[in-house]
């Protein structure tokens, strides 16, 4: 019903652009996570070779974008330079893969020798784009034959190699997709131009799986927090406007407007509201699914309240400060949550209470009104985990409660201790009346 109603120019020009502009956001989402980790300090590769790897994907989806988009949307055929840098990025991908793949910390730096020819084998693809653009203005079905070839000769020996190489298989992975994304892209170049929707998938958008893998090996819940939740609530809304769209307003379409006691704008302005209305539920549902499916969090919400409600049964600040660090080793899956005393006392005003220090670690202030004050030390988030946002904001509000929970405690022990010097006082003060009593009733009893 849905190909009845698109054409097949239709269906490709919306695969091209959903799926450039799904490698935009992924290959970008990839390169600020390695950014913001280096500015970090934390464990990027030498030499920059994550961050190229993403810079390639962005050349290749951008470019992509713009030359396909142009011809797909009837504007017209740019120059092939636009396309022989689009398809020089893509080629060089692999070779940066492979070069990442190949690197170790036991061996001296640099591109090992399969490393340095998959960069001959990605230089030479490109050189002879550039010269089949300026000889023939047209791209080199050579260069990507080339690449095809030349990478699977590298797959091939980078998996005999493998072997003997920690992490082997999830090495192998990255690499075996960039080599699959230059290779889909050559057999692409020799389709037909009538190809279905799934052709051009496969050929143009096959760099997708290896960034979706990266993130999912080395920032799984960024991938998660950042893209998942948002892309499965675009999708599922999508498709309910689609199947809105078949059953109901399509019917409509083929009928006479006589025998429709309502006309096809008041169903599309209907099915508009419905699905705006619609959107915050599934964007709910969504998250949901992605957090106790796919990374399996805990509800904050529930955590909270649970801390609420222990602290009240804290009788001391340790223990209240005990309670909070096991509830949050559980709740983050964090290997360790301990609490130090300092000396200065953290206000309620001024810097955020909980400061990421890695990507996997955090120091989050206790907000005391007396000194001394607490820190709590969160580190060894498991299973690939990195604090993102609903992380920090638990982090904040635990830290207020138990901060508040402190402060209550003190309050209570000096008043208590109060009390008891005001006790002892007047305890004293009437042992001291009797004795002056009796020294008036009898001067002899002193």
């Amino acid at each position: 019903m849905v190909g009845a109603l698109m054409n097949a120019t239709d269906l490709v020009a919306l695969v091209h652009l959903v799926g450039f502009a799904t490698g935009i956001a992924l290959y970008g989402m990839l390169a600020v996570m390695i950014w913001r980790g280096a500015r970090r300090g934390a464990g990027v590769a030498p030499g920059g070779i994550p961050l190229l790897a993403a810079v390639l994907g962005l050349i290749w989806n951008a470019g992509a974008l713009v030359v396909f988009g142009w011809h797909d949307f009837g504007l017209g055929e740019l120059s092939p330079w636009y396309t022989a840098l689009a398809y020089s990025a893509l080629g060089f991908l692999p070779a940066v893969v492979v070069d990442s793949a190949t690197r170790t910390p036991q061996r001296r730096p640099g591109p090992r020798p399969l490393a340095w020819f998959a960069y001959g084998l990605s230089a030479l693809g490109g050189t002879l784009q550039a010269l089949s653009v300026v000889r023939h203005d047209a791209l080199s079905a050579n260069g990507l034959l080339l690449l095809t070839l030349g990478y699977a000769l590298v797959i091939l020996f980078f998996a005999v190699s493998a072997r003997r190489r920690r992490e082997s298989s999830r090495t192998l992975t990255a690499v075996a997709l960039a080599a699959f994304a230059v290779s889909a892209l050559h057999l692409s170049r020799h389709s037909s131009a009538n190809d279905s929707w799934v052709v051009e998938l496969i050929g143009h958008h096959a760099s997708l799986p290896l960034v979706l893998v990266i993130l999912y090996q080395d920032y799984r819940f960024a991938l998660a927090d950042l893209f998942l939740k948002r892309a499965l609530s675009v999708l599922a809304l999508v498709a309910v406007v689609v199947a809105a769209y078949v059953t109901l307003v399509a019917p409509l379409i083929g009928r006479d407007a006589g025998e429709l006691r309502i006309g096809v704008p008041g169903v599309l302005l209907t099915v508009w509201i419905a699905t705006a209305l619609l959107y915050p539920v599934l964007r709910r549902a969504t998250d949901r699914f992605v957090d106790r499916v796919m990374l399996h969090r805990v509800d904050y919400r529930r955590v909270r309240h649970a801390i609420a409600r222990s602290l009240w049964g804290a009788s001391t600040p340790n223990e209240a400060l005990d309670d909070v660090c096991r509830r949050l080793s559980s709740a983050l899956v964090a290997g360790t949550v301990e609490w130090r005393e300092v000396p200065e006392v953290a206000g309620l005003h001024g810097s955020p209470l909980a400061t990421a220090t890695g990507p996997r670690s955090a120091d989050v202030l206790v907000p005391t009104n007396d000194a001394p004050g607490y820190v709590l030390d969160v580190a060894s988030l498991a299973a690939g985990r990195r604090l993102m946002s609903d992380d920090i904001a638990l982090l904040d509000t635990a830290a207020m409660l138990v901060g508040r929970r402190i402060d209550e405690l003190r309050v209570s022990e000096e008043r208590y201790e109060r009390d008891l010097r005001e006790n002892d006082m007047r305890r004293l003060a009437t042992e001291a009346e009797l004795r002056a009593l009796r020294a008036q009733l009898n001067p002899h009893f002193l």
